[in-house]
């Protein structure tokens, strides 16, 4: 058994979401206990035993264009499945896991960064959603093109609910200027859900630096899409996402 990627969520500090791939021969249960290596604080490493909640895999339709999570008992033979547990301390250790300096670089990196949508329910931060809707919002269009970038930043392996209606979400995915980063929906939280953006980052977004900005991306072909149809391909890496990393349309969402 290898655990990939595991990611804890943001509403539910107890709930870990883990991808795990079987070896030829093996078979997971719900319900079963598991040995999962776990890395404390310092950096020091024990091993838990923790029982899987539920599982689900990754079921494509016949299209092979979009596909749904569907609910199993049990994976084996290869197969790979996102699994919740509950309830370990610590940090879980994974193929995918970066080395601890790493770990340190890059907390030390995401709190100089800007969330320009810092809410619970989007997995972002500590705030509401619902506390920054305001119907007569309205941003120019060059706001909404820039929050179209694609410059990939950070990605979550999961799902969440979405804010708004009863529909399940896949990731976060977060895109990013350098200085601001934000979830790829939220052009669509703008103009469908009218939630509000920062004055500050629309005084950026405007200024001859945001032009400057979409300028280079317009040179770019950088996208979640782009990195996880890469990661498919590698055949040491393995990626449970949708290819279109279930990017829904501005009307779907």
């Amino acid at each position: 058994m290898e655990i990939t990627h595991a990611t804890v969520l943001a509403d539910d500090c107890n709930h870990y979401q883990l991808t795990i791939k079987t070896e030829e021969g093996e078979t997971i249960r719900v319900g079963e206990k598991i040995s999962i290596i776990v890395t404390d604080e310092d950096i020091v490493e024990h091993i838990a035993e923790h029982e899987i909640a539920s599982m689900r895999i990754w079921k494509l339709e016949p299209n092979g264009k979009r596909g749904n999570w569907i609910d199993v008992e049990s994976v084996s033979n290869g197969q790979a499945c996102i699994a919740d547990i509950y309830g370990i301390e610590g940090y879980v250790q994974t193929t995918e896991m970066p080395s601890p300096a790493e770990m340190r670089a890059e907390r030390e990196r995401l709190a100089t960064m800007i969330n320009v949508m810092p809410y619970k329910e989007i997995h972002g931060g500590e705030e509401s959603i619902y506390d920054y809707i305001d119907e007569n919002f309205a941003v120019p269009a060059k706001v909404i093109v820039y929050l179209k970038t694609t410059q990939p930043y950070l990605v979550c392996m999961g799902l969440y609910k979405h804010p708004f209606k009863d529909m399940q979400l896949c990731g976060p995915y977060w895109y990013t200027d350098g200085e601001y980063f934000w979830d790829r929906d939220a052009w669509k939280y703008v103009i469908k859900y009218h939630v509000t953006l920062p004055q500050k980052f629309i005084d950026k977004v405007m200024s001859d630096e945001g032009t400057a900005f979409l300028e280079k991306c317009a040179e770019s072909d950088e996208s979640w899409v782009k990195r996880i149809k890469e990661w498919k391909k590698n055949p040491n890496t393995l990626c449970l996402m949708p290819e279109n990393a279930d990017d829904y349309s501005l009307d779907d969402f």
